[in-house]
This record gives C-alpha cells, sequence and structure tokens, in this order.
C-alpha cells in the first residue's frame, strides 16, 4: 500500500507539475508517466484517465490551499479586521498563481462539454463551495443572524467575486492590486450585511 501511495504522489506531483506549464490538452499521459519514472500502465492503473488525473490534481491543490488559509485564520488577530486581512493576503499568493487558473477553467469547461463527466466535476466543486463556506461561517458569521439561508448567499457571492477575479486576473484584464481592492471590499460588504441581519437582544 505504501508503495502505491508513493507511485499515486509522484504521479500527482508530475502531473500538476505538466499540467500548470502546458495546460490540459497539451499534456500527455506518456509525458507524464516520464516525469514521474513511471509506465502508463501504472498511471491508468490509478486514474482511469487523464482527465480524472487532473481532476484529482485540482482536488489536491485546493485541499493545501483551504488548508493554508484556515492555518491563516487560526494563527491570526481575534477582530473581523485581522481576519479579513488574512483572508485577502491569502487571495494574494493563490490569485497570482495564473497557471492553475487557467488549468481549472481549461478543465472545467472541457468536463462541461462532456455529459459523462459533468456531474463529477460539480460535486467537486460543490466541495470547494463547502470548503470555503465552513471556514467562513466559523469566522465571519455573527451569531443569530436572523434571515434564513444568508450566509449560504454570502459564502456563493465572495466565492463567486473570487473565481471571476481570478480569471480576470488571469487573462490580463486587471492586476493583482485591483483584485485584492474588489475581493476585500466584497468580503467587508458582506461581513457588515451579516451583522446587520443579527437578532435584536
Amino acid at each position: 500500500m505504501q508503495a502505491q501511495a508513493r507511485t499515486r504522489e509522484r504521479v500527482l506531483q508530475a502531473a500538476e507539475d505538466l499540467f500548470l506549464a502546458k495546460g490540459l490538452h497539451a499534456t500527455t499521459v506518456a509525458e507524464i508517466a516520464a516525469a514521474a519514472g513511471r509506465t502508463q500502465g501504472s498511471i491508468y492503473g490509478n486514474f482511469t484517465s487523464k482527465e480524472a488525473l487532473c481532476l484529482a490534481v485540482l482536488e489536491r491543490r485546493y485541499e493545501r490551499m483551504f488548508a493554508e488559509l484556515a492555518t491563516r485564520l487560526a494563527d491570526g488577530g481575534d477582530t473581523v479586521g485581522d481576519k479579513l486581512a488574512a483572508v485577502v493576503q491569502w487571495w494574494r499568493t493563490n490569485s497570482s498563481d495564473n497557471a492553475f487558473t487557467l488549468l481549472v477553467a481549461e478543465f472545467a469547461v472541457a468536463a462541461e462539454r462532456d455529459p459523462e463527466r459533468g456531474s463529477t466535476v460539480k460535486a467537486a466543486f460543490a466541495l470547494v463551495r463547502n470548503a470555503f463556506g465552513s471556514i467562513f461561517v466559523e469566522h465571519f458569521e455573527p451569531e443569530g443572524t436572523e434571515e434564513d439561508g444568508l450566509v449560504d448567499v454570502a459564502t456563493l457571492g465572495v466565492l463567486c467575486t473570487g473565481i471571476g477575479l481570478a480569471v480576470g486576473q488571469a487573462v490580463s484584464m486587471f492586476k493583482t492590486e485591483a483584485s485584492m481592492t474588489v475581493l476585500s471590499e466584497t468580503l467587508s460588504l458582506w461581513v457588515d450585511r451579516l451583522e446587520a441581519a443579527k437578532k435584536p437582544r
């Protein structure tokens, strides 16, 4: 089992490096196998297709990203301002990785056009939404919010804003500083909105 786990990790790392450098469609399984020092058969022994391998790469990367965000928030200050600053700095680091953003976009578009993989991708992005939502609720939801579903709307609003900003940066629509400002303002507006919705005591 340990040998299989090591093989899987080597394949995932080789695939991530190549996907980020060349994109999903321009990368072949043969290239990934060569970079990982494995055969194509061993790749398919762990992953059913190149797209399944790419999905595993994205999920692994998102797990690291959200773990980093959780750590930043836990290690930062206790005020809302401290937490907002931690999120924005985390955003600056991760949104600047244009190769990753473009890979996510390329994968999502390709999968959306493939009925067999569309549901799998939707499930994967639901995991992203849930991961971010859990962190958002833990650190930004005031106790006693009166409006049902408002936290879910806030989570979706911030997440969709972030996705749009990342894609905009990746295609040079605007620079990182502008993106950070928009994300910071969006977060602040939603935190204020949630605070205003608290039940009166």
